[in-house]
């Protein structure tokens, strides 16, 4: 399964990136089950009254390269799956935009 998951992936970013970017050919990946995962069963962030308000900001911060995204990461769309989908485009963005 992630043969075939490496294979689309490659084949997809190839195609937005061009082939010979040096993103479009990832080497591992790793398939998450959380929606029925007996522990989680889809899971998301919960706010409650004494949560920080930096709290967000405090989790999308980057430790070094290694970047978070997830509706827990979004400061207005947490608890939602818009925001973790832009979470997503979020830290794209930044990989995209380093330089070497």
């Amino acid at each position: 399964p992630n043969s075939s998951l490496l294979s689309s992936v490659s084949s997809f970013l190839s195609d937005y990136l061009t082939p010979s970017h040096p993103l479009a050919h990832p080497i591992s990946a790793t398939v998450s089950t959380w929606g029925t995962e007996n522990t989680t069963l889809g899971s998301y962030s919960y706010v409650n009254p004494t949560t920080p308000r930096t709290a967000h900001a405090s989790l999308a911060s980057p430790v070094g390269k290694v970047l978070w995204a997830g509706e827990a990461t979004h400061s207005t769309h947490f608890q939602t799956v818009h925001g973790a989908i832009e979470t997503g485009w979020r830290e794209a963005e930044r990989i995209l935009g380093w330089k070497n």
